[in-house]
């Protein structure tokens, strides 16, 4: 079914007076791309998630109309159907200081911060274009969706305070203003999470499971490193507005992503965050570059930092200093007491080493045991 057919089905669903079992069920399946309400509903048994069906109403917008205006009582929450909305701040009654804050697409779910802490509306609404929302009353929302909204926010709030360098400095209100622009994303086995050379709209946050990173060097692939738990992906284009160097594929069954839009970044993640995430990315970059060298006919390691503190401006000084001590001479295949396979020990011990330190984040080892080119890398 074509959108706008879908759009057209939902409402002359909703618009009945008595709905049967079977227009619950078609309603549902048109709603199944919203992916805010379904993670909202996706633990309510089927009795609870018709009776919500049930008082969903929707609201039409034509272009530059306004849904609420910051101090309005929250008295329901929003879910685009069709169009988006602008975001608004001001301070002046009249709206004349309006500053645009966020831009809110199909799917979004909209004010139900103000619902969850009993506070108005914090921002002003307004349709970018024809919009459609579904709508839901506060006390219903409450009802049914509340405790998974709000597990889903503090979620969120971790997701800011573990993997967003630079952000413990902040006040936890600005913490959670951050975390409410998150969204969750899902990719299986083989999927192409980011293609090399693309411009990316957001910066993810790997949450469960693993990616590989890799280099097309014309006809050959170079893997770059597996990515799992924690690690970002998509960040040179949110960080620098330049295309990526690496491809993305998801490696694991299940691969959840935390996805932050690049705009939002850009507009309302403090300057100092924003360096450091653009200081970490380089930190990952330099040891991806600097750090080993496997090749034939001898394995080798290198790491030719001459200057920690500016190569590693992240890390800690106890982390420079351990960069200092990994050093390592290129073993000789003529010496009868370094073989390949002592050396290929002793190389993983160093980089294991290097692991243990937090602020490179390296991934795992690949090492083969007969090294097909002058170029396999971890």
């Amino acid at each position: 079914m074509e959108p706008d057919e879908r759009l057209s089905r939902a409402l002359c669903i909703i618009s009945k007076t008595f709905k049967t079992f079977d227009d619950l069920e078609e309603l549902d399946d048109i709603f199944s791309d919203l992916r805010s309400l379904q993670i909202a509903m996706h633990s309510l048994n089927q009795t609870n998630r018709m009776t919500l069906l049930r008082n969903f109403s929707v609201k039409k917008l034509d272009a530059g109309k306004r849904l609420f205006k910051k101090g309005d009582p929250s008295a329901c929450i929003y879910v685009i159907l069709k169009g988006a909305l602008q975001m608004y701040n001001h301070e002046s009654p009249d709206c004349s200081d309006m500053t645009l804050v966020n831009f809110q697409t199909k799917g979004a779910l909209i004010g139900e911060r103000g619902i969850l802490k009993n506070f108005p509306r914090s921002l002003t609404a307004i349709a970018a274009e024809e919009t459609y929302v579904l709508v839901l009353e506060a006390k219903l929302f409450k009802l049914f969706l509340g405790k998974e909204v709000h597990a889903e926010i503090e979620t969120k709030k971790k997701i800011i305070d573990q993997f967003i360098i630079g952000i413990s400095q902040y006040p936890p209100s600005q913490k959670e203003r951050l975390a409410y622009l998150i969204d969750f994303d899902m990719h299986r086995r083989g999927d192409i999470m980011i293609k090399q050379g693309s411009v990316t709209d957001c910066m993810m946050i790997i949450t469960e499971g693993s990616c590989k990173l890799f280099q097309q060097l014309g006809p050959y692939k170079k893997t770059v490193s597996q990515l799992e738990k924690g690690s970002i992906i998509g960040d040179e284009t949110a960080l620098f507005n330049r295309p990526s160097s690496f491809a993305a594929v998801a490696m694991s069954d299940v691969v959840k992503v935390a996805k932050i839009r690049n705009d939002d970044i850009k507009s309302l993640y403090p300057p100092s965050v924003v360096q450091s995430l653009r200081d970490s990315y380089n930190i990952r970059n330099t040891a991806r570059h600097k750090i080993t060298d496997f090749s034939h006919p001898c394995l080798k390691l290198k790491l030719d930092v001459q200057n920690p503190e500016e190569d590693f401006p992240l890390a800690s000084l106890t982390a420079r200093e351990k960069i200092n001590r990994i050093k390592l001479r290129t073993p000789s295949l003529k010496s009868p007491t370094f073989s390949n396979e002592s050396a290929r020990s002793v190389f993983k011990y160093k980089l294991q080493e290097l692991r243990e330190i937090p602020t490179l984040k390296l991934s795992r080892l690949i090492v083969r045991d007969k090294p097909r080119s002058n170029t396999s890398r971890f």
